[in-house]
């Protein structure tokens, strides 16, 4: 799990900045949700999709209360890699959507 909870406001928005959210498929999102869920059949809690782009490249970011859960990276076959090493911005991205979707929660 990712855990960015140290980072400021200000910071989580300006790296944040450099990737954009973008609408995915559906169908993307059910195959990312599945993939963690495979992998982690012990998870507390079902993990919110956000999509991303960064450098002319998609991402599946999948967040949850505590922290962001798992990156994939779209190819351009479409399938999904899951990412060890995620760029910055795009980490601060899907912190920037954990923040607000979970704000008050």
């Amino acid at each position: 799990m990712i855990d960015l909870g140290h980072a400021t406001n200000a910071e989580v928005a300006r790296q944040g900045a450099k990737a954009r959210r973008i609408e995915g498929s559906a169908d993307i999102g059910r195959r990312s949700l599945l993939a963690f869920l495979k992998a982690h059949k012990d998870a507390a809690e079902t993990p919110a999709t956000v999509f991303l782009e960064y450098a002319s490249k998609d991402y599946v970011a999948l967040v949850c209360r505590a922290g962001i859960a798992a990156i994939y990276r779209v190819r351009n076959d479409l399938q999904l890699k899951r990412m060890r090493r995620v760029p910055e911005p795009v980490a601060f991205g899907a912190e920037g959507f954990r923040r607000e979707h979970y704000r008050g929660a």
